[in-house]
């Protein structure tokens, strides 16, 4: 929905500024509506996001964690690899 793609640009422009903390936090608020609102494309998409980050941050067990709820969550959506 509009607020959880408010969330995730908030997200993407953190890590566009290297403040990953502060995107994080952001996807995981995201992460948070998304489980209400039940849309598995856009919650494979914020694990893509959190997975990302932790990259970033060479948090790579945590990168591969998120990644493969991505990947579990959507398989079917034609989006969960993308980005990895």
């Amino acid at each position: 929905g509009t607020e959880i793609d408010a969330l995730t640009n908030m997200g993407m422009a953190y890590i566009d500024l290297e403040s990953y903390p502060e995107a994080l936090k952001y996807f995981k608020l995201g992460l948070e509506k998304e489980e209400l609102a039940q849309d598995l494309e856009e919650k494979a998409n914020l694990y893509i996001n959190i997975g990302r980050v932790n990259a970033l941050q060479e948090n790579y067990d945590l990168s591969l964690k998120y990644c493969q709820q991505a990947i579990d969550t959507a398989p079917l959506t034609g989006r969960a690899n993308s980005g990895l």
